[in-house]
């Protein structure tokens, strides 16, 4: 199923009810992300899609990012996860993202969009778009993303939890 189906189509979320699907998520996209929407996308060099050269592999994130602003001009900051998570989807906006945590690969914002539309995923809860599927099933779920016509980036979790503590008590 492409996603443009899955985006006429609800995707019922685990308690059964019908709200959770792309429809659902595109006002918060549009506030929260505004350098996302057509007229003010740019790619990581600054071109605007009408030009010759413009790359649409690649996304510009906002110069103060990860702390950004709404489209109303209110500030918010990204989590660390997420701000990480957006650094990878803009160096490959082309792609989609399986972001490796613990034992489970995620998807977020877009990408959590063609999860379920190609990949028969459910939406988690919450305000961000977000699905996943244990790493087990990583193969053959790479695979038919590719198949789907998707280019698939997978980021491993390389930090031992060692590592993690190492870095929290730095952090603090």
């Amino acid at each position: 199923k492409s996603l443009a189906a899955a985006l006429s189509e609800p995707v019922l979320a685990p308690t059964g009810s019908p709200e959770l699907n792309p429809a659902h998520y595109e006002a918060r996209e549009r506030l929260m992300f505004p350098w996302l929407q057509p007229d003010k996308r740019r790619d990581a060099s600054g071109r605007r899609p009408s030009d010759p050269e413009y790359d649409p592999t690649t996304l510009q994130l906002p110069g103060t990012f990860p702390k950004c602003k709404d489209a109303t001009g209110k500030p918010f900051t990204v989590s660390p996860g997420q701000a990480q998570w957006w650094r990878f989807k803009a160096a490959h906006f082309d792609s989609v993202i399986m972001f490796k945590m613990g034992k489970f690969y995620e998807l977020f914002e877009m990408d959590a969009h063609v999860g379920a539309a190609d990949l028969g995923l459910q939406y988690m809860k919450g305000e961000q778009p977000h699905c996943g599927f244990p790493e087990k099933n990583y193969a053959a779920n790479a695979e038919r993303l590719a198949r789907a016509g998707h280019r698939v980036v997978v980021v491993e979790q390389t930090e031992t939890p060692a590592q993690l503590a190492e870095r929290k008590a730095r952090d603090k």
